[in-house]
């Protein structure tokens, strides 16, 4: 849509017309760290958890700026009632800035900007995707950095092959996707990483319900017990909770979406609401 709004600092403009200067260093060295967030019932979900992650993110990697959490939560939601969309997602960035030189960051800029929310189709949570496994440690992994260009390069190369995500694993562990938290269920016990990995607010709201359903063990999954799980999925802001049902080729469980899986995504959805 043409008439969506956001943020260039303090400016409110079409999103269209929002655009930086080409020596910020978001630009010049890919500098910058960013948060995305979506509506449910034109209400932003877990908006101060967003806000939060973005300013941590912000501080582990050097970022210098002035926006206090309530100045940025104030302009998502005024951009929030102002949407002409039914659902709206907002992307929130703080860029490098320009400083003396291409390798200072200078006063980082902030910009917001109002999307469409793009689901993913029903098929995927009747049928599970299938992941694809990929060597590869992020830098500092504990802050959403725009720097992702790896995931944006692996995740074409891994459609091309069929697969639908890819897990980034150490060598022995498995860590995360691309852009989402990774869950393994053996044992009747739910399995996820607690280091090296960005904690997601997705992430988080599921592991505060999850005890009244099943176990919670924080370790990451092994590859070697890949064929030992008995379901698997992921999770995002935009997957909410989006089973797995192959990795590698390797089928997980009974190569269904699992009856845990399921359970879990209902209460998920049923905590929209409340």
């Amino acid at each position: 849509m043409t008439n969506l709004k956001g943020f260039f600092n303090d400016s409110l403009l079409p999103v269209s017309e929002i655009s930086l200067p080409i020596n910020d260093l978001l630009i010049f060295r890919g500098l910058g760290v960013f948060d995305y967030m979506r509506t449910y019932n034109r209400k932003v979900f877990l908006l101060e958890e967003h806000i939060n992650r973005l300013l941590a993110s912000a501080e582990r990697m050097g970022l210098h700026h002035h926006w206090l959490f309530m100045q940025i939560v104030q302009k998502v939601h005024f951009l929030a009632k102002q949407s002409p969309l039914p659902e709206s997602a907002f992307r929130i960035i703080l860029t490098g800035g320009i400083g003396t030189h291409s390798l200072e960051p200078g006063p980082a800029k902030l910009i917001i900007l109002t999307e469409e929310v793009h689901p993913y189709p029903d098929s995927a949570y009747k049928n599970g995707i299938n992941a694809k496994l990929f060597h590869f440690d992020r830098y500092r992994p504990d802050a959403k950095s725009i720097t992702y260009s790896q995931a944006v390069l692996e995740l074409a190369e891994a459609k091309k092959d069929g697969f639908s995500e890819v897990l980034y694993h150490n060598g022995s562990d498995i860590s995360e996707g691309t852009t989402c938290n990774f869950f393994g269920i053996k044992n009747g016990t739910l399995i996820t990483a607690e280091e090296g990995i960005l904690k997601g607010t997705r992430r988080n709201f599921i592991l505060s319900f999850a005890e009244k359903f099943v176990k919670v063990e924080f370790r990451s999954v092994v590859l070697e017990e890949l064929s030992t799980l008995e379901e698997a999925f992921v999770t995002s802001t935009t997957r909410e909770i989006l089973p797995v049902t192959a990795i590698d080729h390797i089928s997980i469980g009974s190569g269904k979406p699992g009856q845990l899986t399921q359970t879990l995504h209902s209460e998920y959805l049923a905590r929209l609401t409340m």
